[in-house]
């Protein structure tokens, strides 16, 4: 059974060298269902996962540079449901890809 199609961008075709991993911090009683149905909409979203701890989720972003950056973390933070987010841009890969 096919439940889909999904498009995955190559980041590096776009420009988008500039990484960040976010917390985002909910309010109370967001579902992960909630948060995934905000993050789809941007495509800058590498990839998300719900975690333990303080933060509800984390985020890895890819940008073109820091204003398309901050720009997609503003547009995150106004989602129903996101209180705020903690960032942290990545400045060199030790390890991966």
């Amino acid at each position: 059974m096919v439940r889909g199609f999904t498009v995955v961008l190559d980041p590096s075709l776009l420009g988008w060298s500039t990484e960040a991993f976010v917390e985002i911090y909910c309010r109370e009683r967001t579902s992960p269902e909630e948060i995934l149905s905000a993050l789809r909409q941007f495509p800058e979203v590498v990839a998300a996962w719900t975690v333990t701890g303080d933060p509800d989720a984390l985020v890895h972003l890819r940008a073109a540079d820091t204003r398309h950056l901050e720009s997609v973390i503003e547009r995150i933070r106004k989602e129903r449901g996101v209180q705020r987010s903690r960032s942290s841009v990545v400045l060199s890969q030790l390890i991966g890809d």
